[in-house]
């Protein structure tokens, strides 16, 4: 069925207007959104899936309605990034989670061809911003991704060797990423300065930009001028609020949430959830 993603998405929005408000100028807000792959796995599968089994099936039994599926992702995804470029992100990127499950003789069709046609959308409607991808644990299919997505920057997970990705992927576009999430669990890893140092040096002569391969998990804890941002403590409270119904209000509270928690004050969800800031 038709759906008005600006309808459906107008609290992200809001959210992300603010927080470029917000933001000082030089920070840039980074605006996402899942690929065509990775949705349709999760709408197959109804959850996450060890092997995705059930999404692979239906790619192998009914390949013509699967792609029509892919087709009408991109168009949805496409919108999702232009309302998110239009409210104030400054870059985008297109989280392809699971394209190591893809069969590579679809990776084309499922992964690079979809993103190449969200990026030709975007330009249509005027939307110029930088785009990055992600094919999470894609191996040597990067090569292609590389080349034929048509992406700005290319995210590499921790699993990529980066002198391999130097040789190997697209040298015109930049790359990011590559640092495991969880070296940064351990609170003194040993390891941690040296692997930092070495991907820097190894990437000191090409357009990169230093991050982790894919995001933060809940155990993190990350002290940056002194003060602690919590990924455990504010997904638990999102959590929280999930339960008593997202509505607009409560997203952008969650958001004011979040940069309290970053400043070092911790507020409970619940008094904020109760009583509207804008």
């Amino acid at each position: 069925k038709n759906i008005n993603i600006s309808q459906k998405l107008e609290p992200l929005r809001k959210s992300i207007s603010i927080l470029r408000k917000e933001l000082p100028q030089a920070t840039s807000l980074i605006g996402f959104a899942g690929a065509p792959w990775t949705l349709a796995c999760y709408m197959i599968e109804g959850q996450s899936s060890k092997d995705f089994i059930n999404t692979r099936k239906a790619l192998w039994d009914s390949n013509k309605w699967f792609m029509e599926l892919i087709d009408t992702l991109s168009i949805y995804v496409a919108e999702k990034l232009e309302m998110q470029a239009k409210a104030g992100a400054d870059v985008l990127m297109l989280f392809d989670s699971w394209s190591h499950m893809i069969p590579s003789n679809f990776f084309r069709k499922c992964a690079i061809d979809p993103t190449a046609k969200i990026i030709s959308m975007l330009k249509l409607k005027n939307v110029t911003k930088p785009i990055i991808g992600l094919p999470f644990k894609a191996g040597s299919s990067l090569i292609d991704y590389s080349y034929e997505s048509n992406v700005n920057c290319i995210a590499l997970d921790w699993s990529v060797n980066l002198n391999w990705a130097i040789k190997n992927l697209n040298s015109s576009i930049a790359m990011q990423g590559n640092l495991d999430p969880a070296s940064l669990i351990p609170t003194n890893s040993i390891h941690l300065e040296k692997i930092v140092l070495s991907i820097l040096n190894i990437m000191k002569d090409n357009k990169f930009i230093f991050s982790v391969g894919h995001g933060l998990t809940p155990d993190c804890k990350i002290i940056i001028h002194n003060a602690q941002f919590d990924v455990g403590f504010i997904n638990a409270e999102l959590r929280k609020c999930e339960k008593k119904e997202l509505n607009e209000n409560s997203i952008i509270d969650s958001l004011l949430l979040a940069k309290k928690h970053f400043l070092g004050q911790s507020v409970s969800l619940d008094s904020l959830c109760r009583k509207s800031r804008y």
